[in-house]
Formats: C-alpha cells, sequence, structure tokens
C-alpha cells in the first residue's frame, strides 16, 4: 500500500519485533511490505535490520497479486488522519479476495464486518504489543482462505451498484 503513517507503517514496524520475537526459532513467518510512498527510506532502515523482512518498492499489480495468493494474513492499521478515514482500503478487498486473514483498525469502514467474519481489528493508535497480539492472534487462526471468500458477495459492490445506477438512469 501507501508507505505513509496515516497507513500504519510505524504501529506495523513497532510491532513486528515483538511477533518475531514470539516465534523466534519458528522461521514460518515473514513480513512482505509491498507499496511505495514518504516512508520508504524508514522502512528500508527498517527491514535491512530484520532476518525475515522484505521491501518491494513500487510492485506491479501481478508481484502484488503473486504476494497476496502467497500471503496468510494482510495488515493495514490505518490510523485517523485530518480530512480522511479508511472508507475499506483497497488492500483489505485485495486481500480477502485471495483468502487472507485480515488484520486491520477500527479506522476502516468494514471493521464490524471483518470482526463478525473471524478477522482482527485492534483499536488505532494501540500499543506495539497490542497490534502484535492482533497479527499472532490472525496467525494462530483456523480460519481457511476457502472460508474467507465463501463470505465475500458474489459480485463486486461497486459494479452492482453501477448496474443498478445505470438501469435507473435509463
Amino acid at each position: 500500500g501507501s508507505f505513509e503513517r496515516r497507513k500504519g507503517i510505524p504501529d506495523l514496524l513497532a510491532a513486528w519485533p515483538l511477533v518475531e520475537a514470539a516465534h523466534e526459532g519458528h522461521g514460518r513467518y515473514r513480513l512482505k511490505i509491498l507499496g511505495k510512498g514518504p516512508l520508504e527510506k524508514s522502512i528500508a532502515d527498517f527491514v535491512a535490520q530484520q532476518s525475515r523482512c522484505e521491501l518491494v518498492l513500487d510492485p506491479s499489480r501481478p508481484v502484488i497479486h503473486y504476494a497476496l495468493a502467497s500471503a496468510e494474513v494482510l495488515v493495514l492499521l490505518s490510523q485517523p488522519a485530518p480530512f480522511w478515514r479508511e472508507q475499506i482500503g483497497l488492500p483489505l478487498l485485495e486481500g480477502l479476495s485471495h483468502g487472507c486473514k485480515i488484520v486491520t483498525t477500527d479506522e476502516t469502514g468494514i471493521a464490524a464486518w471483518l470482526e463478525e467474519n473471524g478477522h482482527v481489528v485492534v483499536r488505532a493508535g494501540s500499543e506495539p504489543w497490542r497490534v502484535a497480539d492482533g497479527i499472532l492472534q490472525a496467525m494462530a487462526s483456523s480460519l481457511i482462505p476457502q472460508q474467507i471468500l465463501a463470505t465475500l458477495p458474489a459480485e463486486d459492490t461497486r459494479l452492482a451498484a453501477s448496474k443498478w445506477l445505470y438501469a435507473r438512469s435509463v
């Protein structure tokens, strides 16, 4: 996604070492950060100091979809910002479409739906240990991709709305 404070990048970077410490010696989990934006340097510096992290700058759509297809968990920790609120978050939709478990904040407009469907929602601005706990909870969740995909609408709701609006205007 976009490497900005409002997308929760600093929160993720603060929480990840706690996640790694909880899984020390297991080696199964990796953090792959995809995107671009003003926090690229701080993310690159962080990744350079971590053993199980990877940074992919300005990835193409196929690279993003490949990463999501091989991921278990997608983390988007949206934070409050003046004149902006994460309505849904394209990374969340893309992650869901690939069957990823989601970790996000109560700042996204679909937080209640995500929580009702077994995903993890933490309070925006939570302490790093709470964010890490949310990530660990998602990693340990028995929710499987087929279950996640089964909760999604059969038709993209934006497409359905467009069809409805077009039919009404004719």
